[in-house]
């Protein structure tokens, strides 16, 4: 999607228009925003990370942002996004250089903030996955937006804190040093997603399972306990959360002999 030419770079080439890095797909209503690292093998961007929007109703590209360098670092990994059509804004973390880059869609403007945050940082080098220590870093990744209370909630893979900010104090450092910021201790996540009851779905990825917080936001409840195997990329679509296993804590060296999954699980009824 959405031709074989896009898809067709490979590490090496001259850069192009092409996909290089695709990190995150997210479907918005009629369209899908792909985000782009620039960062194929984790040892920083070979040019600018970029954001392409399609039409869903013909597969056509509209629009084609590209972060500019002051908002991100030799070391950036734009990870995951989050559109805010009620205020004009998209929220993406950076894993990478921790932080949040915000796009306003009307002026086109990218703002970097929460850099090198407590609330984008990761607090460990490791998780334990299977038995087995699994080292990495990775710093502000899944992100969920509670439209109804303009609340975005952020979590660094390598952490169990779950925070929670207003999406309007976010780009005043002021406001944010007197706000009232949500957290909560949680299982290490990858994918994070609200349905449109206020709960908020998160993995856990040391104990291979999915929980979700009640709309209160003060129960975690368990949810699926089993085929879950790094869970990530979650969607929610006709009562169904969609998740897929991406068992990256496996995957080393070649890996044309495992298979992945895309699972379906149907929510809760309150």
């Amino acid at each position: 999607y959405p031709n074989e030419s896009m898809n067709t770079w490979e590490i090496g080439e001259a850069i192009s228009d092409k996909f290089i890095g695709v990190q995150s797909v997210v479907a918005h209503g009629n369209y899908l925003y792909v985000l782009d690292t620039a960062n194929p093998e984790f040892k920083g961007i070979i040019t600018e990370p970029r954001m392409y929007v399609y039409d869903l109703r013909d597969n056509k590209l509209v629009k084609t942002y590209i972060f500019p360098s002051d908002v991100v670092k030799k070391n950036s990994y734009t990870n995951d996004l989050r559109v805010d059509d009620k205020n004009h804004k998209i929220y993406i973390t950076d894993s990478g250089a921790a932080g949040l880059i915000i796009l306003d869609t009307k002026t086109g403007k990218f703002t970097r903030v929460l850099d090198d945050s407590q609330y984008t940082k990761a607090e460990f080098d490791h998780l334990t996955i299977n038995g087995k220590e699994w080292k990495g870093v990775v710093h502000a990744d899944g992100i969920a937006l509670d439209t109804k209370h303009d609340i975005l909630y952020l979590h660094a893979l390598s952490a169990y804190t779950l925070y929670g900010i207003k999406t309007a104090d976010l780009s005043n450092p002021d406001a944010l040093k007197k706000t009232q910021v949500f957290s909560l201790k949680t299982g290490a996540p990858d994918g994070m997603i609200f349905d449109e009851n206020g709960n908020l779905y998160i993995g856990d990825l040391e104990s291979n399972s999915i929980s979700y917080l009640t709309p209160d936001r003060k129960e975690l409840k368990p949810f699926v306990q089993t085929d879950v195997d790094w869970p990530d990329t979650f969607s929610i679509h006709d009562g169904y959360l969609y998740y897929s296993n991406s068992r990256i804590s496996e995957t080393r060296g070649d890996i044309s002999q495992m298979f992945f999954t895309i699972n379906k699980v149907k929510l809760p009824t309150k």
